[in-house]
């Protein structure tokens, strides 16, 4: 039997600040009973248009929660998202506007009107008013909301749109998602319902078309989530079939090489080779079980823990447990290079404590980097001789002015300590340091330059170091109206990173996640030589992203909203497709 629903009716469209179209910095259509008609030639932008629209609906979901891949014999069910930059690349960054560029949608749900305001810089769900009531809730971008935990998702203004509008359509967000995506537009790739059949890969429009009309909503979500299952298990037995194929393959060697071994030897040389099989052996079994665990390739930067000295004795032993048991969580991922991060605080996480962190990281990884507070050049040495090998100082701004202004008290205001680090930490026996300022806090143009004559500086004094200079813009973070940026295009951007690379032809240039994809993407091709993949900026939210347990309380805030949230596996397959070689680490640590 079939069941009532209720789809979306559009009102109106407003559009403002958005450069692509030429009135779009005040462009407001009212729809019309009946056929709506977007006319123009190619590349004038209707698609946009047409996606703008969706984008009110559902913003950036592209796919409704379903089986994206299995990590440690777990299921990994998530949306699918649109880049994040899919608008904001698509302006042109030569016209200035009075404000951000975003988009009001109008539309009534059986006979109840809607305004959702969302912005097309970064993705965000603004606001949600419903028959003049607006909604509670915070907002945040859809690449982060996937990632909070169910509890905390309801503090959200996403969250309570949902439910709003599961509320008067009958009909949940997801399955909003797949009518907008797949029944009610009518997109590029001219696929209809008559002939969405599942065959290929796409999706079985008929199939969830039925299920979701004429099922009850339990009945309907009862049968998603066997189908995500059935996907699991099948995924699972693969997986299993090809561990079962290199084991017996193994086993096999293993048998060819006693029935291969000299009758005619001596008992201690028939030792020694028997001795040096098994060592093969054995270490064939470990990049077999290695193998196994590296299902899904992601990395994470090590957040700095409590402070050691403040632990007893018994808490200390905890902490390192945990510090080691996400060690291997990176480590299972196939990465060999990590970089830990600590804040600025000496009480929140010693000395001595990082260099505990920096001994664990040792078993796992071939290189150890440091960013965390400046510290002397005695503590470098010690850090180093931990394992550390590497240490990264964001002088943030060369303005000392400016700089005095953002830190008024603590270590962090003295300018000439922090200056100095990267030449203490070289002292100290590091192989190499990288600088950046952070553009934008001041004249871009200014701290560029100064960052590079720092670095140039100290290639000549310390011609056997490793230099390398980092290009992070400010992202949005907690009291950002008080800072007042000076905005940083992807094109200024361009220009510094360009600048760098002839300034300085042999240093390393890193390219955070902070970028969209297609910036990155770009910029590898140019002059970039190291780029990170799978990041989070939390607080004690690792294992919430790899392994989907919650943080608990002892998880933060995001110190800023990354752009470019693509996993390791979805960046070295972008990489490899670009013609490029992956490189995951250039160094040993000796």
């Amino acid at each position: 039997m079939s069941r009532q629903i209720f789809l979306p009716e559009l009102i109106s469209i407003s559009i403002k600040n958005y450069t692509l179209y030429p009135n779009g910095l005040d462009y407001t259509y009212d729809f019309v009973e009946g056929v709506n008609l977007v006319l123009g030639g190619n590349g004038m932008g209707k698609t946009t248009f047409v996606n703008i629209i969706k984008f009110g609906l559902i913003g950036l979901y592209r796919k409704a929660k379903d089986l994206t891949r299995t990590y440690m014999e777990r299921a990994i069910v998530k949306r699918q998202l649109y880049e994040s930059d899919y608008f904001s690349a698509r302006k042109d960054d030569s016209i200035s506007t009075d404000g951000i560029a975003q988009v009001v949608l109008k539309f009534k749900i059986n006979n109840t009107c809607f305004e959702v305001t969302r912005s097309l810089e970064d993705g965000r769900l603004l606001s949600v008013i419903i028959d003049g009531i607006p909604l509670e809730g915070f907002p945040i971008t859809e690449n982060r909301y996937e990632r909070v935990n169910d509890s905390e998702q309801t503090q959200y203004l996403l969250y309570q749109y949902e439910k709003k509008i599961q509320e008067f359509s009958n009909l949940t967000f997801d399955d909003l998602i797949f009518f907008v995506n797949e029944i009610l537009f009518f997109g590029e790739n001219h696929n209809t319902v008559l002939w969405n059949d599942g065959i290929d890969g796409r999706t079985d429009v008929q199939n969830e078309l039925f299920n979701k009309y004429f099922n009850e909503p339990a009945l309907d979500l009862e049968r998603q989530e066997m189908q995500r299952q059935a996907k699991y298990f099948d995924s699972l037995s693969r997986h299993k079939s090809e561990d079962m194929r290199v084991i017996t393959k193994l086993l096999e060697k293993i048998k060819v090489s006693k029935s291969d071994k000299s009758t005619e030897a001596s008992p201690s040389i028939d030792i020694i080779e028997l001795k040096r099989r098994i060592e093969l052996v054995v270490e064939e079994l470990a990049s077999i079980q290695t193998t196994q665990k590296s299902l899904s390739k992601e990395i994470c930067i090590l957040q700095g823990e409590k402070n050691r000295d403040s632990l007893n004795a018994t808490k200390l032993d905890d902490e390192k447990k945990q510090i080691e048991k996400e060690m291997r969580i990176i480590a299972d991922s196939g990465m060999e290079e990590i970089l830990i991060l600590t804040g600025e605080s000496r009480s929140m996480s010693s000395v001595e404590y990082i260099g505990e962190a920096c001994k664990l990281a040792g078993k796992y990884f071939k290189m150890v980097g440091l960013e965390i507070y400046p510290v002397n050049s005695e503590e470098y040495e010690y850090l180093h001789k931990c394992g550390a090998d590497y240490v990264t100082v964001f002088q943030e701004t060369y303005d000392i002015d400016k700089y005095e202004t953002l830190h008024l008290r603590g270590h962090k205001r003295i300018w000439q300590y922090r200056f100095e680090a990267q030449e203490r930490a070289l002292m100290g026996g590091m192989r190499g340091v990288a600088f950046a300022a952070l553009l934008g806090l001041s004249d871009f143009r200014k701290d560029a330059f100064a960052t590079a004559l720092h670095a140039c500086y100290l290639q000549r004094k310390y011609p056997h170091a490793e230099i390398s200079l980092s290009c992070p813009r400010l992202r949005p973070i907690i009291n950002n109206d008080k800072i007042n940026p000076l905005d940083v295009g992807e094109r200024q951007l361009c220009q510094v990173i360009c600048a760098y690379r002839i300034f300085l032809p042999f240093s390393g240039i890193t390219v955070s996640s902070r970028e969209g994809v297609s910036f990155r993407n770009g910029i590898m091709k140019i002059a970039a030589t190291k780029v990170s993949a799978g990041v989070s900026t939390g607080i004690g939210d690792h294992e919430d992203k790899y392994r989907g347990k919650d943080a608990g309380e002892d998880s933060g805030d995001e110190q800023f909203e990354i752009d470019d949230a693509r996993s390791f596996e979805e960046m070295y397959d972008d990489i490899s497709k670009d013609g490029l070689q992956p490189v995951l680490n250039d160094y040993l640590y000796v």
